[in-house]
């Protein structure tokens, strides 16, 4: 009985779990591209692990028991010439901690100006991009405990048009006695929503289209609406 109810525990949990998914329905979910060969070959379960540069995006406390310091670049070509780049480095600090900073592009590159009076196009591209800047820091409290945070400036842009905000990413490790025990727990992308704004929203508008002799080139602003980011625990 005890390990019929231990199940019914799990799967509740795991239900409950999927009921809450916000996919779709977020901005930036550029920062949820998994970073590193090793941990995206684990399918991202590196938060306990953490021990190399990419700590820095899967739990930033890990990098204070990289020892010493070290730089990464990475490049991923994507269909449709969508290009994901993510370069980071850290530093050593000895007793004071470990600093660190990372760079993450994703571009979708350059595309084409259509209108209905110009289907072949007007001689115009536009460009789409999405950025996050980030600052590290990471400690060990203990010979056992650690613990990291990152600040990071996120933005998202098409053409004349952008949203920003600031987030926060908070992570622990602890190394246990117990049989090389590795304990490991993130939150990412603690921040404020993103809305998009730019000259792009600015519109002429009618107010009444039913009233002749108005003026029905009233300039006005499209209004968005707010998304939050996609957070991580």
């Amino acid at each position: 009985m005890k390990r019929l109810y231990f199940l019914f525990i799990l799967l509740s949990a795991a239900t409950l779990m999927y009921g809450q998914t916000k996919v779709g329905s977020t901005a930036a979910p550029f920062l949820s591209i998994g970073i590193g060969p090793r941990a995206v070959g684990m399918g991202g379960a590196f938060t306990a692990t953490a021990n190399d540069i990419t700590a820095l995006y899967w739990n930033p406390a890990g990098v204070s028991r990289v020892g010493g310091s070290a730089a990464y670049f990475s490049h991923t070509k994507w269909f449709a010439d969508i290009n994901f780049n993510y370069a980071a480095a850290m530093l050593s600090l000895g007793d004071w901690g470990t600093v660190g900073g990372s760079v993450t592009i994703l571009d979708y590159g350059e595309t084409e100006v259509t209108t209905i009076k110009e289907p072949d196009g007007t001689g115009e591209t536009y460009g789409a991009k999405d950025l996050s800047l980030g600052l590290h820091y990471a400690m060990n409290l203990t010979d056992r405990f650690s613990i990291g945070g990152t600040v990071k400036y996120v933005q998202q842009s098409i053409w004349n048009t952008s949203a920003s905000t600031v987030a926060f990413d908070l992570g622990v490790l602890f190394l246990s006695e117990i049989y090389g025990l590795r304990i490991g727990a993130t939150i990412s992308n603690f921040g404020g929503d993103m809305t998009m704004d730019g000259k792009d929203l600015l519109v002429l508008y009618d107010v009444d289209p039913g009233i002749f002799g108005n003026n029905d080139q009233v300039l006005a602003k499209l209004k968005t609406d707010p998304f939050p980011l996609p957070l991580t625990f």
